[in-house]
């Protein structure tokens, strides 16, 4: 009867470690989850954040200055054919750049890449 009882509390302590590691990756795998849906729910948002603190930098809008200046220039030395180009390469580098940002020269210019008809 003694050993009936000590092989029924060894198996009882194994399957309590069983359990306990069972509960134990549960938990994990459930935080885990919980970690993804956060993350889900705020890394666009940081993104975006990232995204204006970046824009709103000097060196961003200086550069895109300079890559303006740059097309402009090409443009008035190009021909028909290298004007439609590169109205299309401004209508695409500047779609979603605030053009307020630029001096009224270059405004126009992108403006009229955008909307003249190029």
């Amino acid at each position: 009867m003694r050993v009936l009882v000590g092989i029924a509390g060894f198996f009882g302590a194994i399957l309590a470690i069983v359990i306990f590691v069972v509960v134990l990756g549960a938990l994990g795998l459930g935080g885990r989850y919980i970690n993804m849906k956060v993350e889900a729910w705020f890394a666009p948002q940081e993104q975006n954040i990232q995204r204006e603190v970046f824009e709103n930098t000097k060196s961003y809008n200086e550069g895109k200055e300079q890559e303006l200046v740059k097309y402009r220039v090409e443009y008035m030395r190009g021909d028909e054919d290298d004007k439609k180009a590169i109205a299309s390469a401004v209508r695409a580098a500047f779609a979603d750049y605030d053009s307020s940002r630029l001096d009224p020269e270059l405004r126009n210019f992108v403006n009229e890449c955008k909307y003249g008809g190029n």
